[in-house]
């Protein structure tokens, strides 16, 4: 039976992911379940078609045969009640998970709306000065008391959970705030959850597995990252997006990524190099393992401060120590040797 969410048909958040019908999507894609969204006009939630579903008008509703629900905490639990991967497996870790389920909804949630409601609603009102730095203090209080249970953890309690989705999709609410920026744990706590990074990392893991499942990848793999400054993501990123790594000359791999220096000549003037087009993946891939590779790998810092003891300016030399690192990892993998061996 096909899983069927409604949603807004024009979110008053302007599609910043607010609207409680996140949630639902985000626990959906979590364990793998498909779904169709039914957008709803705001005049339509008020009609008895809609008011069946919700009685109180509002979004999301759920509906898989003959079972409809509303109230998006109802809504994730059931999700994780049915399918594996938002509870965890021991009772007591199920139960603390589902504790924070309710915690994130009936405890932080509601000063952070208060919050809102001040700010858009009553911002206009004569009161409204006195009254913001009350429940401004109200949020605080409850972020004061989540980030010290939350510490240096990455999650609420052990692995990601129903709990973790929920608090996270509460506190994102404050990304516009500033008031969230206090809390250096409660800020890279949301980073984590937030969907779109959590969807590339699943991503990112099956593309490692599938890396891991072909020897001769997993070998060009073991020898990229053989490299001090080349770590699994650039390893992952040059495997998937430049497969001709190895295969082209130094002037044919540097030109496909970008990083080769084009004249930019008119007549008797000779104008400054500069680099264009390519592939942008593997090239901020490279120039990122470059800024790494001119402080902690010897060869490639020693060859970027040359540079700049030569005048050239420091994005001039980073571009310089990337393209050189391209052409290492090409020849490194077109004849099958490691780093080491192939500096030595």
């Amino acid at each position: 039976m096909t899983i069927i969410i409604t949603a807004f048909e024009r979110s008053p958040d302007g599609g910043k992911g607010l609207a409680r019908d996140t949630r639902v999507r985000w626990a959906l894609e979590e364990v793998g379940q498909p779904y169709e969204v039914r957008l709803v006009a705001f005049r339509a939630m008020k009609e008895p078609a809609h008011l069946a579903l919700h009685p109180f008008g509002q979004i999301p509703t759920y509906e898989e045969g003959d079972l409809a629900l509303f109230e998006t905490g109802s809504i994730v639990f059931h999700i994780a009640e049915r399918h594996a991967g938002l509870l965890p497996k021991d009772a007591n870790a199920r139960a603390r998970a589902i504790t924070w389920m309710f915690a994130a909804l009936n405890t932080v949630e509601p000063p952070i709306l208060e919050l809102a409601t001040a700010r858009l609603l009553e911002g206009d009102k004569p009161w409204s000065k006195e009254r913001l730095p009350l429940v401004e203090d109200r949020v605080r209080n409850r972020l004061d008391q989540l980030s010290s249970r939350l510490g240096n953890a990455d999650w609420l309690d052990g692995a990601f959970s129903a709990g973790d989705l929920m608090m996270v999709s509460v506190l994102l609410r404050l990304k516009s705030s500033g008031i969230l920026d206090e809390y250096p744990n409660l800020a890279a706590y949301v980073a984590r959850g937030d969907v779109v990074e959590r969807r590339m990392a699943k991503l990112d893991a099956k593309v490692d597995a599938a890396i891991a499942q072909d020897p001769e990848q997993h070998e060009t793999s073991e020898i990229l990252q053989s490299t001090p400054s080349v770590g699994p993501g650039v390893a992952r990123t040059l495997i998937v997006d430049l497969p001709e790594l190895g295969a082209l000359s130094r002037r044919q791999i540097t030109s496909l990524v970008g990083l080769a220096p084009y004249a930019r000549d008119s007549g008797r003037k000779s104008g400054m190099r500069k680099i264009r087009g390519g592939r942008p993946g593997p090239r901020t891939a490279l120039y990122l393992a470059a800024m790494n590779a001119a402080r902690f790998n010897p060869v490639l810092k020693a060859f970027y401060q040359r540079l700049r003891a030569a005048g050239k300016p420091a994005k001039v030399a980073f571009v310089a120590v990337a393209r050189k690192l391209l052409t290492l990892l090409n020849a490194m993998v077109r004849d099958r040797t490691t780093w080491k061996a192939a500096t030595t």
